[in-house]
């Protein structure tokens, strides 16, 4: 099983996470970023604590708490989505995220994120809103 492997290796993976130039976060099952690394602060600042929906920009939150519910309901088991979060200084930036629920068992107890400038996907999945 390949978390078993992931594990066996010994190795610190959030350590690593922390480190890597792919914007990365975590969200509880109440929608507050409980982590994210170095690169995502770069774009929207420290988040940390604060609801996921504080970095969306308005336009695009009521589609970013769909895909999360989905994530929490266990309905979806990945999401590539583009969406528009409000960097630093108030900037709108593009990206393209991809998300993943977090499980303690079989219990979803948060979602995992990774951020892509749209011009780095090779391929663009959307997921069509729901108005």
């Amino acid at each position: 099983m390949p978390q078993t492997a992931l594990k066996a290796t010994g190795a610190d993976v959030e350590d690593a996470l922390d480190h890597v130039n792919v914007p990365s976060y975590v969200i509880d099952h109440a929608g507050v970023v409980r982590w994210m690394n170095e690169a995502g602060r770069r774009i929207v600042g420290d988040q940390v604590g604060r609801q996921f929906t504080s970095v969306v920009a308005p336009e695009e939150t009521r589609r970013a708490r769909e895909l999360f519910a989905r994530k929490l309901l266990g309905n979806t088991a990945v999401t590539d989505a583009a969406v528009t979060v409000v960097g630093t200084g108030g900037r709108h930036v593009a990206v393209e995220i991809s998300s993943v629920p977090l499980r303690r068992g079989e219990h979803v107890i948060g979602v995992l994120s990774s951020a892509r400038s749209p011009r780095c996907s090779r391929s663009r999945t959307r997921i069509p809103s729901s108005t």
